[in-house]
């Protein structure tokens, strides 16, 4: 299974290994968090903290005086319950630091007396606050000074605005390492997925897991007593086929893991023992079940702790009355691509941007549509029809025209199921039919208008019609096709 694939993990290896050379030296050595020119990325971790140490953290804040945000929501946890303090700063603070070390604050984390545990300690602290300007902004946690021992915190920031540096600055170089300049700093990336509160919109592409890691994902299911009986299910795919788990988790569980770190869950994926590959292994696992409330529910892929190296996995969700969330919580808010002025073909100023898992695979593909569709480097968007094939009266050919802009920045391809599938197991492309350039009603420039695929279909059945982003080319593209036939319907 995913023999193609094995090279690119090897790829993906070596690479790690190389940047790990000179990153282990110096993510040892180097002080980060040290202020607000040495600032950590926030990753919901536990972490130590000694006895006169302050641990700086930085976010960005995209304000929107056209949407009412809701305020935005810090929660720490410590060990013991008092070893920490959290304040929060804007860049003039963090100035008047620089300047001349004065400790200045506008929030600072307070003790929530609800829920407190079997010694009568207070659960958490929190702030909660609505900031009215964009820019930087900087989380500072201190050890409490009347405190010798050493402790672990660590805290969780929720809202909308929020986005994270794609790395922390540049750490001192090492007496070891010859171009620190140069070598990438991965630890000190934004770990999205790391936990509930960063947790992830699937999207079922191929995703690498290391030793060690938990990679979270979120969805919201509307339970309708009218379907109650039809469960959601998950097949996962991973290369090594056993070399991670996935397990399914409701929002009381995932709390737990917030207050404890416990990793609790009520679904697991599991083995199936139908189309075993050339090695007698299962072809995916697959959990199946009946969710009975509305409500936020977590997808948590683990590392299988018998398994050394990088582990590359996917997974599909099937099913009905779940959805995503449009950005996955506090990644970085991305702005829709705004389509190229040049492109003659857009009828309309808002082009559809697809989100979540929308059209990233034959379980999610959706019904075509002849509305304008943004597609970017990298992405492949399916669509699904049904055909009804009549032995008895012969049928006009299908025929699909497909117009994008830039002219070549996307092709259109067609599939049938059995293709589908190959794509389901072995992540392969393959297909039936091809849009080609039409040289009839060239533009002014001698373009040709579109591109067709025509052709008769033969069986009753779906079929799968798949668009993709142009290798050769970088940036948004806008496009959209007009299905047309005999036998259709969506």
């Amino acid at each position: 299974m995913l023999r193609r694939y094995g090279r690119g993990i090897t790829v993906i290896v070596l690479a790690l290994i190389i940047g790990l050379v000179w990153v282990g030296p110096a993510a040892a050595q180097a002080p980060q968090g040290t202020g607000p020119d040495d600032t950590m990325v926030p990753n919901g971790q536990w972490t130590k903290i000694e006895k006169g140490q302050y641990h700086w953290y930085a976010f960005h804040f995209d304000y929107d005086e056209d949407r009412v945000a809701d305020p935005i929501e810090i929660r720490m946890y410590a060990e013991p319950y008092e070893i920490a303090t959290l304040t929060v700063r804007d860049e003039a603070q963090a100035n008047l630091w620089r300047a001349d070390g004065t400790q200045e604050h506008f929030g600072c984390c307070t003790m929530v007396d609800i829920d407190k545990d079997e010694d009568g300690n207070p659960d958490y602290a929190v702030w909660a606050g609505s900031l009215r300007s964009s820019g930087t902004y900087y989380i500072v946690v201190e050890h409490a000074r009347n405190i010798d021992a050493s402790g672990m915190y660590r805290f969780t920031i929720a809202g909308e605005g929020l986005t994270f540096p794609t790395k922390a600055p540049a750490p001192m170089a090492d007496k070891e390492a010859t171009t620190p300049a140069a070598a990438p700093e991965p630890r000190m990336i934004a770990e999205d997925g790391s936990g509930p509160d960063l947790a992830m919109v699937p999207t079922g592409e191929w995703t690498v897991i290391e030793e060690g890691q938990y990679h979270w994902y979120t969805f919201y299911y509307d339970y309708d007593e009218d379907f109650k009986t039809e469960p959601v299910e998950i097949r996962m795919y991973t290369d090594i086929y056993d070399g991670a788990t996935l397990t399914v988790r409701n929002a009381e569980q995932a709390q737990l893991w917030r207050d404890e770190g416990k990793q609790e869950h009520f679904g697991c994926c599991t083995m199936v023992d139908i189309d075993k590959d050339e090695d007698g292994k299962a072809d995916y696992a697959m959990w199946a079940g009946t969710l009975r409330a509305s409500g936020q529910y977590y997808i948590v892929v683990e590392h299988a702790r018998n398994v050394s190296g990088p582990v590359a996995y996917r997974f599909t969700m099937s099913g009905r009355g779940f959805s995503f969330p449009t950005a996955a919580p506090v990644a970085p808010a991305a702005e829709a691509p705004v389509a190229p002025a040049e492109v003659p073909v857009v009828e309309t100023p808002k082009p559809i941007v697809l989100a979540g898992l929308n059209g990233t695979g034959p379980d999610y593909a959706l019904a075509p549509t002849t509305e304008p569709t943004v597609i970017n480097d990298g992405q492949f968007h399916w669509y699904a029809f049904q055909f009804d094939y009549d032995d008895e009266n012969p049928m006009d050919p299908i025929e699909i025209r497909f117009y994008s802009g830039p002219l070549e920045g996307a092709t259109l391809t067609v599939r049938n199921a059995a293709q589908a599938e190959q794509w389901r197991k072995e992540g392969e492309h393959e297909h039936f039919g091809c849009c080609t350039l039409v040289d009839i009603d060239k533009d002014e420039d001698g373009n040709a208008d579109y591109a067709m695929w025509s052709g008769n279909l033969r069986e009753s059945g779906t079929y799968y019609i798949v668009v993709e982003h142009a290798r050769n080319m970088s940036g948004p593209v806008v496009y959209h096709f007009a299905l047309t036939g005999e036998g259709i319907s969506y």
